[in-house]
């Protein structure tokens, strides 16, 4: 499930806004969307996997023998941190140590009040601005995957706020938006020779 959750940060992280580094990226990110990648990683468990999970905690209980989803390997998170574009090249080390890094980390940070007040009173004033900057929209007769990606966190946002918006549409629309980022993550990459061999 953890695995699971940080492939679709990384994909989260890849699809972001070419022009922002990863501390802008880590400043806008949000519980919320923490929320939906875990939806989305909750989402690709299956139920033998879910079964097959109490067997470390009741050795005795028979294990379920239907189809069992692959975890996430190491390998594809690699594979897919090293084809984005906002990383150097990343070695297995280098991720696996990432993958295990907070069996040790409680996973939060101690904050005062000032502290909390200023971090909160930035991120508004930084929402203002960009809320400025993209009032205009400039439409094409054909949509690129990255406008779509665009349009569609649009569409999210309006949709959110809507009395008829629920938790599930919602979802559904992230999995949409993200299929786009995806799109627009591999258009930008440069084809391999080797991609020309079979």
């Amino acid at each position: 499930m953890k695995r699971r959750y940080r492939k679709y940060f990384i994909e989260s992280l890849l699809s972001s806004d070419d022009a922002i580094g990863i501390k802008e990226f880590w400043k806008k990110y949000t519980i919320k969307d923490a929320i939906f990648n875990v939806a989305s990683a909750w989402a690709d468990l299956s139920v033998s996997n879910l079964k097959n999970g109490w067997n470390k905690l009741w050795p005795d209980i028979i294990p379920c023998e239907s189809e069992e989803t692959e975890p996430v390997s190491v390998e594809e998170i690699v594979q897919l941190c090293n084809n984005g574009l906002h990383s150097e090249i990343l070695s297995t080390k280098e991720v696996t140590d990432w993958l295990e890094n907070d069996k040790q980390d409680g996973g939060f940070e101690i904050l005062n009040d000032e502290q909390i007040i200023l971090n909160v009173t930035a991120v508004e004033e930084e929402e203002i601005d960009e809320d400025v900057e993209d009032s205009g929209l400039d439409l094409k007769p054909l949509t690129s995957h990255s406008e779509a990606e665009a349009m569609l966190s649009k569409c999210i946002d309006w949709f959110e706020v809507q009395e008829e918006s629920n938790a599930t549409q919602v979802l559904l629309l992230r999995q949409i938006r993200n299929i786009a980022a995806k799109k627009a993550r591999e258009s930008k990459n440069q084809t391999k020779i080797t991609d020309f061999f079979l």
